[in-house]
């Protein structure tokens, strides 16, 4: 079982976020929704009294008070008075999402983990569960996942993928008749949905098999088992094995190849794509890489493969086109052009992968975060729901806009004054006790990168989140201590003269890990010191 901050593939061996003696977990992001929004049509006159079932109805409130601190360094109180609603509080923004309260509407958050304690069992029964059937009981008795997918394998080789949590219960005909004018628009762009406040059909369900009231029972989330593998990489429950694709869902969980997901289409994130494609080609060998299966050492080195998949799909392209710029000068969205240099050179030098030393990686990233968060496809082929690991694929070389994404990504390097052929590892990293520390990986999404590491205000910025704790896990033939290599990428201890401030940084820097130790021999074998607790 291999866990990488979210991409899980699970088959024999494992690599996971937790384990037990004979059942190793993750946890992924899901697409589905935990909370909607609810509009509010108010009372004319009255802001803090709303319509429902066509009579007025007030609003809550409360006041809270804090201490900030003012001028000269005092501390002085500050009062905030919080409106709620029957559905939750009342809020004026979800993100990027502006939601004013005005004097004719105004929005509330419906939050299915509101009052969610169920999570505390549900983990601590997982802590002690020995096999996948027990952790798909735990999730339907519970419901207690507040956001996550969940991944199991166990000992005994089955794979186990839910999607099995608190999701609010809004089936699609629900959707279609409540959803608001303005939550329709927010729905499909991948934000939640939005709504009818004023009408009691518009409240979430209640299902027989649910666990609480308003969420969708487990029967209706989706759930797959299997003996060879799943795999999520924070993507919908759709392709989790793409031998048994899930679907027939409720739109509110995610889509399945019909729906909002990808940004042309409902294409798979190319992090999906590139899971996906390297464990099918590792089962079946066909990845040219030795006999069909995985072994221990297969998923170490599938962790740190750093095979940027995007630059798999249109490589060849790209570097064609740079050779076919008139004169040797691309366009940028300037109106102005570029000279090309030493930039096709480099880019048909890169070996495709995202390691500290690759020359070529920063080029392309940064060209290809150009194509993809444009209003424009850079694809020649389009997604198809009948291929939908293999596509969308290609460049589309005559499109304008992918050529100035080109030259536009030549001039941000010339700005920042860095060559076209910078290493990577020059321009991502982490400075500690003085010392810059190279890291491999790159974007999850939309670069394809397994190994994801993420910079977003551009190249030589700390990377702000993405692999962190990474766990590969299996079980020798009837062993029952799980065989476990990690690795913390942000090493243990906070505090610069600790031993382990960077230790763990520098291992995942140059690709390597950390032996775990489970079972009690092994860990008193190892102990570094033991203190032993006594009550009075």
């Amino acid at each position: 079982m291999l866990n990488v901050e979210g991409a899980t593939f699970y088959g024999m061996p494992l690599v996971v976020v937790g384990f037990t003696a004979a059942m190793a977990w993750s946890q992924t992001t899901p697409t589905a929704f935990s909370y909607t929004l609810y509009q509010l049509t108010l009372v004319p006159g009255h802001p803090t009294e709303y319509v429902f079932n066509g009579r007025p109805e007030h609003m809550t409130s409360r006041t809270v008070t804090v201490e900030l601190p003012s001028a000269g360094g005092k501390l002085r109180p500050f009062r905030r008075t919080l409106w709620s609603t029957r559905y939750g509080p009342v809020i004026d923004g979800f993100g990027h999402l502006p939601l004013p309260w005005t004097t004719s509407t105004a929005f509330a958050l419906a939050d299915a983990n509101a009052a969610n304690f169920r999570f505390l069992n549900h983990f601590l029964a997982t802590d002690e569960a020995q096999s996948a059937a027990a952790e798909l009981s735990i999730l339907r008795r519970y419901q207690g996942v507040p956001w996550l997918n969940t991944l199991v394998a166990d000992s005994t080789g089955h794979a186990l993928y839910a999607d099995i949590q608190a999701i609010p219960d809004v089936t699609d005909a629900k959707l279609t008749r409540c959803d608001t004018a303005f939550g329709r628009a927010s729905f499909s762009r991948g934000g939640p949905p939005v709504l009818d406040g004023s009408s009691p059909s518009c409240a979430w369900g209640i299902d027989p098999d649910s666990a609480a009231p308003g969420i969708f029972g487990p029967a209706e989330e989706p759930v797959l088992t299997r003996r060879d593998f799943v795999e999520n990489s924070n993507d919908s429950y759709w392709m989790t094995n793409p031998a048994r694709p899930l679907t027939g869902f409720p739109a509110i969980i995610g889509d399945n190849g019909t729906g909002i997901s990808g940004a042309f289409g409902a294409d798979l994130g190319l992090r999906t794509r590139n899971a996906l494609t390297m464990v099918t080609g590792r089962l079946s060998g066909s990845d040219g890489l030795g006999a069909p299966g995985f072994t221990f050492g297969d998923l170490k080195n599938l962790m740190y493969s750093d095979v940027q998949y995007g630059a798999t799909l249109v490589k060849p392209q790209l570097v064609a086109m740079c050779r076919s710029f008139p004169g040797g000068r691309a366009p940028t969205s300037t109106g102005h052009t570029i000279a090309v240099g030493d930039s096709c050179r480099v880019l048909t030098s890169w070996n495709g992968r995202e390691n500290p030393c690759s020359r070529g990686a920063v080029l392309f990233r940064e060209f290809w975060n150009n194509a993809v968060n444009s209003t424009f496809s850079p694809w020649s082929h389009p997604f198809s729901a009948a291929s939908p690991v293999s596509t969308p694929y290609g460049l589309d070389t005559a499109s304008k806009d992918v050529q100035r994404a080109f030259g536009d990504a030549l001039a941000a390097l010339t700005a920042a004054h860095l060559p076209y052929n910078v290493t990577l590892g020059s321009v991502q990293y982490v400075t500690l006790n003085g010392r810059k520390i190279p890291l491999p990986g790159g974007p999850g999404d939309p670069l394809g990168e397994l190994n994801a590491i993420y910079q977003f205000a551009g190249p030589g910025t700390v990377p702000l989140y993405g692999s962190s704790y990474i766990q590969v896990v299996t079980w020798k033939s009837g062993d029952r201590c799980p065989e476990a290599a990690t690795v913390l990428t942000y090493s243990e201890s906070a505090n610069p003269v600790s031993p382990h401030y960077a230790d763990q940084t520098e291992l995942f820097s140059h690709r390597q890990w950390v032996t775990a130790f489970f079972c009690s021999a092994q860990v008193a074998a190892h102990a570094v010191s033991t203190i032993v607790l006594r009550s009075p």
